[in-house]
């Protein structure tokens, strides 16, 4: 018997295997494919307005790093209590934002050190978060959930139409460097 050539030919069946399970992988739907494969973060989305205040804190996907929440979900979110993080540049904040929320622009240098402050403030890793930006088109928010869930925050809400769509219902919002 010949160990070295049984060897070569298990180690290139091996390599097939794990060849044929990457290209597999890759044609299956995103929800399906193993987290290392994925282009998007896995997302919950949570539009039922009918919710208890706060919304859920756990989605429905176990895999999910936030859930999407609709403006009617945010707003009672924020009448109970949730921590608001506008994750706009900091003139964009200081221009205006909603009344109570703490200014983590994503872009900015310093954005892990705010996160950092969060932590060393005592904010609790299971404290409702509702993130938010400028609005539909806007990324930042949901980079800043990103960073966020790293952090080892997991109660986190995204609320995608953001600051516009707040101020558009006349809901409290601030002006200035404070919250």
């Amino acid at each position: 018997m010949n160990w070295k050539r049984t060897t070569i030919e298990m180690l290139l069946l091996l390599a097939a295997a794990v060849c044929i399970g990457v290209i597999v992988n890759m044609g299956r739907a995103e929800a399906h494919k193993l987290a290392w494969f994925r282009t998007e973060p896995r997302v919950a989305r949570s539009t039922d307005a009918r919710l208890p205040a706060p919304a859920p804190s756990a989605p429905g996907d176990p895999g999910a790093l936030y859930t999407k929440v609709t403006a009617e979900v945010a707003f009672r979110m924020h009448d109970a209590g949730a921590l608001f993080i506008d994750a706009r540049r900091t003139d964009a904040f200081e221009a205006g934002h909603i009344a109570g929320a703490r200014s983590i622009p994503v872009w900015e240098h310093d954005a892990d050190t705010r996160i950092e402050a969060m932590v060393l403030q005592g904010v609790p890793f299971d404290r409702e978060l509702v993130v938010y930006c400028s609005g539909l088109t806007c990324e930042d928010s949901a980079r800043l959930a990103e960073k966020l869930a790293l952090a080892g925050f997991y109660k986190i809400s995204v609320y995608e139409e953001g600051y516009p769509d707040w101020v558009k219902r006349s809901w409290p919002v601030s002006r200035g460097a404070k919250p």
